[in-house]
């Protein structure tokens, strides 16, 4: 990596506060009809009632919204449920003819801006469970409806390159311990360890999770909060219950920022760093784990989103 390229990567994310405010959507030729006349009501005299047809200001505030909420949203780590943002998109605004057409313009502009602007781009992601619902539930639902069945969430995922996005990662010691975490998930059969399970093995590592003091680089030493409660909300990892048993699974966060070939190469690495003897993964072990990940995602990705409600 260039230094050049560092400096101009470490000056776009120190002016990002000041271009949230001053955001002007390119006069793409989609737009040209960006200042058509409105109605008294505030309502686009247009038949088509799109996000063409709204009025400068009201495509320029829009499309603040929707930035402004998941800059916001991502530094907390927090995935913004769809019906959330459409909710502040249009909240105290001047009614609309189609909220849809509105909505996908608004949408598909705000993206344009995080990408370039930002380098980053919304993703859909999708929960595999449910609140409060049982394994066994869970899989009646999947067959039955064929795919996730749990909440769905925007978030923000890099478009950077990877020397780049190495450097936004402040939290290293989180981040270890999440990919050890997700390896050890990884290694069991269907991707699903018992929770018991996986507190010892952290355990064999240095981690002690039900400890007060579980590890001092970890969440202040409570171990215990940042893996049931920290990771969850984020939606790195989800958790179910199975009769009285917890399982820990990947979440869709996850595979959204990592992905799966950062985690089969992860555990490679790490086995031949402790099974050198026998040269670690080979490559056929490698393709098993792949496939596992494939197997257990039902999880569709998308960066462009379809039409809300009217």
């Amino acid at each position: 990596m260039t230094r050049s390229r560092s400096r101009s990567f470490s000056q776009r994310r120190a002016s990002q506060s000041e271009e949230i405010e001053r955001i002007e959507i390119d006069s793409d030729d989609e737009y040209q009809n960006r200042g058509a006349p409105m109605r008294k009501d505030g309502s686009s005299s247009l038949p088509d009632g799109g996000f063409s047809a709204l009025a400068e200001e009201q495509q320029d505030e829009l499309v603040k919204r929707v930035i402004r909420l998941m800059i916001c949203r991502n530094a907390e780590k927090r995935p913004v449920k769809r019906e959330e943002l459409s909710r502040h998109m249009f909240a105290n605004m001047a009614p609309v003819r189609s909220k849809s057409k509105v909505f996908q313009g608004t949408f598909n502009v705000a993206q344009q801006k995080l990408r370039s602007i930002f380098g980053m781009q919304m993703v859909l992601i999708q929960r595999q469970v449910k609140a409060n619902q049982s394994a066994s539930s869970r899989t009646q639902t999947q067959l039955t409806q064929s795919g996730p069945v749990g909440t769905k969430g925007y978030i923000l995922v890099s478009v950077l390159p990877p020397e780049l996005r190495a450097e936004e990662r402040k939290d290293r010691a989180g981040f270890g311990f999440l990919m050890v975490v997700a390896g050890m998930i990884l290694l069991e059969p269907g991707c699903r360890i018992e929770q018991g399970a996986l507190y010892r093995a952290l355990g064999r590592v240095g981690v002690h999770v039900t400890e007060k003091n579980g590890h001092r680089q970890l969440n202040g030493g409570n171990v215990k909060e940042l893996l049931e409660s920290t990771l969850l909300r984020q939606w790195y990892l989800e958790r179910e219950k199975e009769d009285q048993t917890f399982y820990f699974m990947l979440g869709p966060r996850f595979r959204a920022e990592i992905g799966p070939e950062d985690l089969v190469e992860f555990v490679g690495a790490v086995y031949n760093l402790s099974d050198s003897k026998t040269g670690g993964l080979d490559e056929t072990s490698k393709s098993e784990l792949r496939k596992r990940l494939d197997d257990t995602s039902g999880i569709s990705q998308e960066d462009v989103e379809g039409e809300e409600e009217d």
